[in-house]
């Protein structure tokens, strides 16, 4: 099913895929969109998750910085401008 919102943007499709080697997949994922010279966003559910997932990536050679609701608005703006 399409979901159309009002603004004319088209929902992203979601794939669901299992938990078994969910990093590992993330990196193939990651480095697909790489490759392509795109960008990529990762959500987590927790902030811990968050800073962990960060963290693991890194170690990997994936540049990223994490940021949770108590990111100040200002670090907030400086995170996102300094991934541009």
């Amino acid at each position: 099913e399409l979901i159309m919102r009002p603004t004319g943007i088209v929902d992203p499709e979601v794939d669901v895929r299992p938990t078994a080697g969910q990093v590992d997949d993330l990196l193939v994922e990651i480095h697909r969109r790489v490759e392509r010279s795109e960008r990529v966003l990762v959500t987590a559910f927790t902030k811990n998750m968050a800073e962990e997932l960060c963290r693991v990536l890194k170690e990997q050679g994936v540049s990223g910085v994490w940021m949770h609701s108590d990111t100040k608005a200002l670090e907030r703006m400086n995170i996102i401008a300094g991934l541009r």
